[in-house]
Parts: C-alpha cells; sequence; structure tokens
C-alpha cells in the first residue's frame, strides 16, 4: 500500500501551486466528473490517473473509496497524462503526455519531478502522442523490467504501435498488432502473465496479443462493457484483470482467463455530471447558472450552479456539429452559443436549452476556436490561428474586423468584459503559450497579466466567462476539459 507521507519538498510543493492560490484569487473550484485515463498498481492498490489527480483505490474492496496521493500539476505537463506505470525497481511513477510525445515524465510517490526518459524510437518513427503504459516485471522471461507504450505515430495516429522500453528509453522492440485490428483504436494496456499483451480500446473491447503482435484468441466485448471507453487496464498481483473506464468512476474485474467477474467490481461514483466538460463555459446571467457541453465525446449541455454543487441537464446539441471551445451568453437575448468548426457556426440555445438557430461564421478562413461575444457592439469574437480574435456580426454573420495579437502565442480561451470601475471594454486571454491570462482593450493593448497555473492551478484552459450576478458577481470562470473542472477566481 502507497502511504502518502509529505516532506518537506512535496509540502512546499504543494503550497507552491494550491495553496498560495486559493489564498491569493481562487474563490472555489471543482471537478465534475472523472477523467480517468491510466491504471497502475503498486502492492495492493490499484492507482487511478484521474485527470491531474493520483488516487489510490484498495483492490478487490467493494467499499473501499479512493483516496489522493499526489498531483501531477507539478510536473511539466500541459495537458492531462495519457498514460502511467509504476517502476517498482525505482520506485518511481512514469507518466506520458501529449506535449512531450517522445518522453515519459517521472516523478516520486509525493509527485515531486524525478527527471524524465527520452525515448529512443525506431528510424522513421514519430510519436503523436502515447496512450497507455504497462511495466513488465522483474520476473517475466522475456523484456523483464521493461515498458510497453501505447503509441499512435503522426503517420496515422489512428494505428497502433507497442513499444518495448528500455527504462533508459532505449526501444528494443516495436510490435505491430495484425491489420486486422487497425478498425480498434487502443488506449489501455497491461502485461498478462506470463508472456501475452493485453489491450483495451475506446469501445470496450478487450484483445489479446502475442509479442509478435498477433491475435491470441477472439476479441472479448463484453455486454456490460459496449461503447463504454476502456483507458485503464492493470493486472493484479493475484491474476484478475481491471478495467476502468474514462468517465463511469468503476472498476470492472475479470479472472485469469479473461471472464467478467463483477461480483467484484467497484463503484466510487461518476461524479455531479457523468460526462466530461469544460469544452467551453459561459455564465447565465438569469438562472444564474455555469452553461458548459459536455466534451467532443458527449452532446448534452449541463447547467451548474453558483457553489458548484449541483447540476441539471440544460439540454442537448446536435452530434453533427463538431464542437470546439468556446461559449458565450448573449443576455440581452437570453441566449446561449457554442462554436461549431464543422460546420463553421456559432450555435444558439433558448432558455430551455432548446436550439435556436445559428450564425455562418465561415467568413473567417482560419481554424476556428474560443468564443466570447462583446454586448456592446453585438459582435462574437472567435479566434482564429493562435492569435487572431476575428469580430463578426451577431445577426450577419459579416466579418467587421479582425485583431492580431503579437503579444499572445496561442489563444485557449477569452472573455469578453466591460471594466468594473470604467465600463469600458476587455477580453480576458488565456495563452496557453506563456500560461499567462493577458487583460487586453478592444485595440489590443496589454493592459495587465499573471501566470495562470502558478496563480490558479490551471493547466490547459479551455473556456472562460464573467461571472456578472449572484453571488460572485464579479468574478471570473476557467474551464478545464482534462480535468472535468470549473475553476472561479478573482482578478487582483
Amino acid at each position: 500500500m502507497i502511504r502518502p507521507v509529505l516532506g518537506f519538498i512535496a509540502l512546499l510543493h504543494f503550497i507552491g501551486f494550491e495553496s498560495h492560490a486559493l489564498a491569493q484569487t481562487v474563490v472555489r473550484r471543482a471537478r465534475m466528473s472523472h477523467s480517468l485515463e491510466a491504471i497502475t498498481t503498486v502492492g495492493k492498490d490499484i492507482v487511478l490517473c484521474d485527470g491531474y489527480e493520483v488516487f489510490a483505490l484498495a483492490q478487490e474492496n467493494s467499499l473501499a473509496k479512493p483516496r489522493k496521493l499526489f498531483d501531477t500539476r507539478g510536473l511539466s505537463i500541459r495537458s492531462g497524462v495519457r498514460g502511467c506505470v509504476y517502476l517498482p525497481q525505482q520506485h518511481l511513477f512514469a507518466f506520458a503526455e501529449p506535449t512531450h510525445p517522445s518522453q515519459l515524465l517521472l516523478s516520486d510517490a509525493f509527485g515531486v519531478p524525478q527527471g524524465v526518459v527520452s525515448i529512443q524510437l525506431p528510424p522513421g518513427v514519430t510519436a503523436n502522442y502515447i496512450e497507455g503504459l504497462t511495466y513488465i516485471p522483474a520476473t517475466s522471461s522475456q523484456y523483464a523490467n521493461h515498458i510497453l507504450a501505447v503509441l499512435h505515430p503522426q503517420s496515422d495516429v489512428s494505428t497502433t504501435r507497442i513499444e518495448v522500453i528500455r527504462l533508459d528509453g532505449v526501444v528494443e522492440k516495436e510490435i505491430l498488432p495484425d491489420s486486422s485490428l487497425n478498425a480498434l483504436f487502443f488506449v489501455g494496456i497491461t502485461f498478462l502473465a506470463p508472456d501475452k499483451i493485453l489491450l483495451s480500446d475506446v469501445q470496450g473491447d478487450l484483445v489479446t496479443l502475442d509479442f509478435n503482435g498477433h491475435q491470441v484468441g477472439s476479441t472479448l466485448s463484453p455486454p456490460d462493457l459496449v461503447g463504454l471507453d476502456l483507458e485503464g487496464l492493470a493486472q493484479l498481483s493475484d491474476g484478475h484483470i481491471v478495467a476502468t473506464d474514462y468517465i463511469q468512476g468503476k472498476t470492472y474485474y475479470f479472472d485469469g482467463s479473461l471472464t467478467r467477474t463483477p461480483a467484484l467490481d467497484q463503484n466510487f461514483g461518476k461524479g455531479l455530471t457523468g460526462a466530461t466538460i469544460g469544452l467551453g463555459v459561459t455564465w447565465d446571467s438569469v438562472s444564474e447558472e455555469y452553461i458548459t457541453p459536455a466534451s467532443s465525446f458527449g452532446t448534452q449541455l449541463f447547467a451548474i450552479n453558483a457553489q458548484l454543487n449541483n447540476t441539471r441537464v440544460f439540454g442537448t446539441r446536435s452530434d453533427s456539429n463538431v464542437l470546439t471551445t468556446g461559449a458565450a451568453y448573449l443576455a440581452s437575448e437570453n441566449l446561449v452559443a457554442l462554436l461549431s468548426r464543422n460546420p463553421k457556426q456559432v450555435m444558439l440555445y433558448n432558455a430551455s436549452g432548446a436550439p435556436t438557430g445559428s450564425v455562418d461564421v465561415s467568413v473567417i478562413a482560419d481554424r476556428i476556436h474560443s468564443l466570447s461575444y462583446v454586448s456592446t457592439t453585438n459582435q462574437f469574437a472567435i479566434a482564429g490561428g493562435q492569435n487572431i480574435i476575428n469580430f463578426v456580426d451577431r445577426t450577419s454573420g459579416a466579418l467587421t474586423t479582425s485583431l492580431t495579437l503579437n503579444q499572445i502565442s496561442n489563444i485557449a480561451a477569452m472573455a469578453y468584459f466591460q471594466d468594473d470601475d470604467t465600463g469600458a471594454d476587455r477580453l480576458l486571454i488565456a495563452d496557453s503559450g506563456t500560461n499567462q491570462m493577458v487583460v487586453i482593450d478592444l485595440t489590443g493593448a496589454v493592459l495587465s497579466q499573471f501566470d495562470y497555473r502558478y496563480t490558479l492551478g490551471v493547466v490547459s484552459p479551455q473556456g472562460l466567462s464573467k461571472i456578472t450576478t449572484g453571488p460572485d458577481a464579479g468574478a471570473f470562470v476557467v474551464s478545464e476539459v482534462d480535468n472535468s473542472s470549473l475553476v472561479v477566481f478573482r482578478l487582483q
């Protein structure tokens, strides 16, 4: 069992990004659901990598609840981790994270960084990202004390390669699964003692491979897991296999022959929404709720109360639209707006959550993302490319003007607001390239800025909104998909 006793360094690290932030600007924060990307094992514990947090869960105990071990925000991540594995001989954790596609980030049992391992991939292979990790124990007859990684290459992210990696990063073998499996998008992996590999995909399927990539037996699709995104896989010391879904907040058990044993399953709850949220967020000043869409894997819109402890389904969007980051509220019309990148539209919803039209914004040539609404000019502000804001007429969709922000490297989210003292138009922009939140006027002049990662503990913002009514009027809210969370804060 892991016992997270904070040492002096770990305590300073914890204070640096969380306690200090809470004392300074954060009003409240809450996670709305799980973002359970990977699992590993340490002794008798299942270790859950859930958003930016790492938890331990006692094995085969239906009454057990996850207990927090540490936080990965102290690592050099810029998004949620996609894979994690415990390395028992080093007493370290290794994490795979998309912005470090050819590296593993190491930490101790407190989350304190312990360096990186650079993966030396075969010639001609460039990683887009790594999805899953597992450890081959020292007792194995082949590739003992190695790491297995599920890699999706840049050449075709839909295909899977399995890398057998030495602890110093050298790839000793690359395994290409049978071409008959190309239709499956694999995300989870575990070493299956004594000499097999077990993979899971985003539709609840399980596939066993030998070390030459050939399928062993048939694809398993347990009826109660069909459609689930099985991101986590691990084999326990007693031979049982455990799988976890990205959202459900459950462990699913199998015996050593991969027969489901649901009596051992554990349920630690879906969270408030039961769906990943945060692709955008806006404040509804009439109902005094936050409106946020489910991520690209869902179509529900959620309304969350000001205290971040209650939620309801606000509406449902069309699944024919490919949603991108950003949401806005049109107070004069009591409408909620979401941004679709395909087709390029601003989608509108009334107070009941019903669709009520759209505005064609295909006039913007660049890739669009990040939405806000400038109420004083009746224009949508839509980011295009990395650092351009396009102002589009609310009614016609005509492009009014564009503003290039040379001081911004990448717009991740933005919110229109009026200065509390002067009433002047302002935009608050989250720059993911520098971890800065920047206040500008509508000419692009920078008025102030701060480090949102250090101050707010936010890693990857996708939505921003000013809160104009209710108990937190004057504050802002920022959303993060990878942590399925909302953070309410005040500018200093």
